[in-house]
């Protein structure tokens, strides 16, 4: 996973994965990143979906910013439109996710 986004530019994340992919090490690298002001976890995948508040504990270790939960990924997006501002908000994490986005994204169209 290679994070390539401008530096300067200050971002929020929206982040959802399932729980039979490796996120420990995903959230790792994204924590580590330091691209990130800002997380909301939400969840997207079915009964594949990993457990939210497990995913927002790991992305609250370690790092001083807000993390937020909002099962509903359409919520979730909403609130990451409403408090982003100037910054940009970075989709990341799981193909389910992407998808629901890109709906949501086509229905405002």
């Amino acid at each position: 996973m290679i994070l390539n986004l401008p530096i300067q530019q200050k971002k929020v994340l929206l982040f959802s994965v399932v729980n039979d992919k490796n996120y420990e090490e995903m959230i790792r690298l994204l924590v580590l990143s330091d691209c990130f002001e800002e997380v909301i976890v939400t969840s997207a995948g079915g009964s594949r979906a990993s457990d939210v508040t497990q995913v927002s504990k790991m992305f609250s270790e370690g790092k001083d910013w807000t993390v937020s939960v909002l099962c509903d990924v359409k919520e979730a997006f909403q609130y990451g439109m409403q408090i982003r501002g100037e910054r940009m908000l970075v989709v990341a994490g799981s193909l389910y996710l992407a998808g629901t986005v890109r709906s949501l994204c086509e229905e405002e169209m």
